[in-house]
């Protein structure tokens, strides 16, 4: 068999600008993994950058298989599908993680969540209290990872997010919750500034 060029898996690869979708990037979801996960789709608006970045992901997950083919001394390996797809508006979704945690060896290990950077490439410091909502518009940063457990695959490593337009979390919109015309209205409690003290009030 050729020798395949192995894939540098510490290079870091970056997207053309996209929208967020159901973005977990400053704090990790567990609902599947109970270490969590930091991570994001990315839906690319241009359509011509879209087909770049997706023809040059082609042909990473395609070297990818024939490393891992040729690590493994087999012609053929089961294959995982690629971390892309069609979402649920028929448009094209890439999908990034990051573990936040796991085991090995029996130790125990974390990562530190994606690092943010603003429109102008200023690093976000870990004090933000941002809260990154669908319809943000982002870069990702990344590192591709080929893998082999049952099947060769590969993963989008998500390392770093630039933040273009923020959109702020909104949970209503997250579970699907719409207005009604009518019903209960929620106030939010106001603040009562204490009453300062008099002289009446100071015991003697």
């Amino acid at each position: 068999m050729t020798n395949i060029a192995r894939i540098d898996e510490k290079q870091i690869h970056k997207t053309p600008r996209g929208i967020a979708i159901y973005p977990h990037l400053t704090t990790p979801d567990t609902k599947f993994n109970s270490a969590g996960e930091y991570k994001t789709g990315l839906r690319i608006t241009d359509k011509v950058e879209e087909q770049a970045f997706l023809t040059k992901m082609l042909a990473f997950y395609d070297g990818a298989y024939l490393q891992k083919c040729q690590e493994q001394a087999l012609k053929e390996l089961p294959r995982e599908m690629p971390p892309w797809g069609t979402g649920k508006d028929g448009s094209l979704e890439f999908k990034f993680k990051l573990k936040a945690g796991g085991v090995s060896d029996g130790e125990s290990w974390k990562n530190d969540p994606p690092k943010l950077f603003d429109s102008q490439g200023k690093l976000i410091g870990p004090d933000h209290k941002l809260r990154i909502g669908n319809g943000s518009e982002i870069r990702i940063y990344f590192q591709l990872r080929p893998f082999y457990v049952q099947k060769a695959g590969i993963t989008l490593r998500l390392k770093a997010v630039q933040l273009i337009e923020l959109m702020d979390y909104n949970d209503a919109a997250y579970f699907g919750v719409e207005a009604e015309e009518d019903g209960f209205v929620y106030s939010a409690p106001t603040k009562t500034e204490p009453q300062a003290a008099t002289d009446d009030a100071i015991p003697v």
